[in-house]
């Protein structure tokens, strides 16, 4: 479903709204006041671990209606939930609209991971996020798709600047979540937490090298329905 925030309707991914606590601890941010982190990917629990570690106290909000099928979007919606309630970490609950997400996206099926289509998720995503945090009087928002090796890292943040020039009052904050050993103890987690492995980053047009893997490596509601996704693909050259 949409999201309204007393604004206009918009659609989001994976939110985090975050506050500082009083403490002594060094942060990355200069400024220790509220920030509004959307995250898309895994990295959500490397993040959080980082701002509990740094004196923030995050509560998460989930919401995104690029996953596709809806079976893959409940994996991954009840992953986050069951690590945010071993963290102690407050976790809202979003909807799922996929419709608004594909027509936002409508004309860009074709486009490869990194191009225009990625351009236009980033940019419904983050000035949804920019609109949250304009809603709640929070100054600073950012992304966890800055750690993604697999995204574009000024892709990402020319999005996130585009959203704070639309929402005023709002910054984007450009944080590099992929320095600082912080991708090292991505996969220790991962690891430890035995966390889903996710083969694709989200959307059924992300999907498309799937059909080289191996079926049996993939969940069964992906074997059902890949044959059909890509049925009618201009041929290869």
């Amino acid at each position: 479903m949409l999201c309204v925030f007393g604004r206009q309707k918009t659609g989001l991914g994976d939110m985090i709204h975050l506050s500082a606590r009083p403490s002594s601890s060094k942060c990355l941010h200069p400024d220790q006041s509220k920030v509004v982190l959307i995250v898309f990917r895994r990295g959500v629990y490397l993040i959080l671990e980082w701002l509990l570690q740094n004196s923030y106290q995050p509560t998460v909000f989930y919401f995104n209606p690029n996953i596709f099928p809806q079976e893959e979007y409940l994996v991954r919606k009840n992953e986050c939930s069951r690590y945010c309630d071993k963290l102690g970490v407050r976790m809202i609950d979003g909807d799922y609209d996929h419709g608004l997400w594909r027509e936002a996206v409508k004309g860009l099926e074709h486009e490869p991971e990194r191009g225009a289509r990625c351009s236009v998720c980033f940019e419904l995503r983050l000035n949804a996020a920019a609109a949250m945090a304009q809603s709640l009087g929070i100054t600073r928002f950012t992304t966890t798709l800055a750690g993604s090796r697999w995204k574009d890292l000024e892709q990402v943040n020319e999005a996130g600047r585009k959203a704070a020039a639309h929402h005023p009052g709002t910054e984007y904050w450009d944080h590099n979540w992929r320095k600082g050993g912080l991708q090292t103890r991505r996969g220790e987690l991962l690891k430890e937490n035995r966390f889903y492995n996710q083969l694709w980053c989200g959307c059924e047009f992300s999907m498309r090298h799937l059909s080289d893997r191996n079926p049996e490596e993939l969940p069964v509601y992906i074997r059902e329905k890949l044959p059909e996704l890509f049925r009618n693909d201009p041929p290869k050259e």
